[in-house]
């Protein structure tokens, strides 16, 4: 039976709201055309690309029935923060109570939360962060801004994040701390992004591409460093990609076992619109 094809106008005009799915699929799908209004594709990968704008669709849906908001953490939300971590993270690599705490004290203006109201009763008021959920507004102290995603980070130095970054300084509560090359570094010009996490119920919504878009923008648009970087693991190198985070390499960064690759994103280059 002969392979069914569409033209590339119909299969265009089908999928024009889908720029990311359907260049996953071009390269693949073209069939020896001299020009694009000779395209045609076939039926396989076709519904393959349909399948994935209604998974797509279902994402965007599952996220607006939440109407996820964005705004800095404070130090009201560090039992929610810690309770993210701790459904985020092995272990190893989560980030603990102290240093939650000295991050949003630092530098709780680099820190973003990704939140949702929740009303007595509902499905979202029985998420993990909801019972240290803080009142949307005293006038009604039953409906709760859940938190949903964060990010948390401080600055440093290097164009890089190594454990130097990755540490704060044990005194930090004193009176009288010493100068230390660990933690937060207020006169640094590079964003270390610490911690993206979503809970496990609301991954797969976009609420991660919802949270590190607007963290990315806000940083570039505020002009106080010259790039955000991060370390992650080598099956995060496309999802970072995607937001035109650079992979620059194997890290020197031991924190957690190791095996981490570092990331790169100049907010001169966000600004111009160039990503």
């Amino acid at each position: 039976m002969p392979h069914k094809t569409r033209t590339y106008q119909s299969f265009h005009t089908e999928t024009s709201k889908y720029p990311d799915i359907y260049a996953e699929y071009r390269g693949a799908s073209v069939e020896n055309a001299a020009d694009h209004h000779d395209v045609v594709l076939k039926d396989e990968p076709f519904r393959e690309i349909k399948a994935a704008a209604r998974a797509s669709n279902k994402s965007t849906a599952k996220r607006n029935d939440l109407h996820p908001y964005v705004r800095p953490l404070t130090l009201s939300d560090v039992e929610s923060c810690v309770t993210m971590e701790a459904h985020s993270f092995s272990e190893n690599e989560r980030c603990t109570r102290d240093k939650i705490i000295y991050r949003l004290t630092k530098s709780s203006e680099l820190s973003l939360g990704l939140f949702a109201t929740a009303s007595s009763g509902s499905r979202l008021a029985q998420d993990v962060t909801a019972t240290s959920a803080l009142p949307v507004d005293s006038a009604r102290p039953e409906r709760k801004e859940v938190l949903i995603g964060m990010i948390v980070a401080t600055k440093c130095r290097d164009r890089t994040v190594d454990d130097d970054a990755m540490a704060y300084p044990p005194d930090y509560k004193e009176a009288h701390p010493q100068p230390s090359p660990l933690g937060h570094q207020e006169e640094g010009r590079t964003i270390a992004l610490h911690s993206l996490a979503v809970l496990p119920r609301h991954r797969g919504k976009g609420m991660g591409r919802t949270i590190l878009t607007s963290f990315v923008q806000r940083m570039a648009s505020a002009g106080t460093a010259d790039r955000i970087s991060l370390i992650a693991h080598d099956y995060l190198i496309k999802f970072y990609n995607k937001f035109g985070f650079e992979n620059v390499g194997q890290s020197t960064a031991q924190f957690g076992g190791g095996g981490w690759h570092d990331f790169i994103i100049e907010c001169e280059d966000v600004r111009k619109g160039a990503l």
